[in-house]
């Protein structure tokens, strides 16, 4: 798999630029490297085949085959294979930077970040409670108790003013009750 930054002419770049699949015999890519003045070694590949990766309209890279024996080893089928393909490993790519932008998104978040499944217990909490509060739950750990007798406990109550507790009470019950996410802000 090849991906942007490499020598405008070559053949990979072909692909980038033009969005399209290529396939190119040994001939042509001997001639296409001849006109661009671009050294190559032998051997040469038989048939060569460029697929674009592309995820959200833009081309992030190029998946190729090559064969060195057999310039008709490629039927319309395999080209629609390969083709399937590079949607699902531009779908990977795209998804793991997209991961990685909202883990450094949340990384570097100021505000306390968390999730709960619907019992309270916690899937995830951001490292600025630990700025913000001075400790870092366990994951599991139950943050919101629901019952009213219990709620005087609850371990994330203890940090909201006590002016804002029945509108955050009321906001999480609610979400609870309708299995619904919620945004609150206190």
């Amino acid at each position: 798999v090849a991906s942007l930054g490499g020598s405008s002419d070559s053949i990979s770049a072909l692909v980038i630029y033009s969005g399209e699949p290529l396939i190119f015999t040994k001939n042509e890519l001997i001639e296409y490297w001849n006109k661009v003045n671009c050294p190559y070694q032998e051997p040469v590949c038989e048939v060569w085949v460029g697929m674009p990766l592309i995820a959200d309209g833009e081309v992030i890279g190029v998946i190729a085959l090559q064969n060195y024996s057999d310039p008709d080893c490629y039927s319309e089928e395999d080209i629609a294979i390969l083709q399937t393909i590079s949607k699902q490993i531009a779908f990977a790519i795209d998804r793991k930077r997209s991961q990685t932008r909202y883990q450094n998104l949340l990384k570097n978040i100021k505000d306390v970040v968390y999730t709960t499944d619907f019992q309270g217990k916690l899937n995830y909490v951001g490292d600025s409670l630990m700025e913000i509060a001075g400790y870092h739950p366990r994951e599991g750990m139950s943050l919101w108790r629901w019952s009213d007798e219990q709620k005087s406990s609850s371990m994330m109550r203890h940090y909201i003013h006590p002016d804002d507790r029945m509108a955050v009470d009321s906001v999480l019950n609610e979400a609870v009750k309708s299995k619904a996410f919620f945004e609150v802000e206190y």
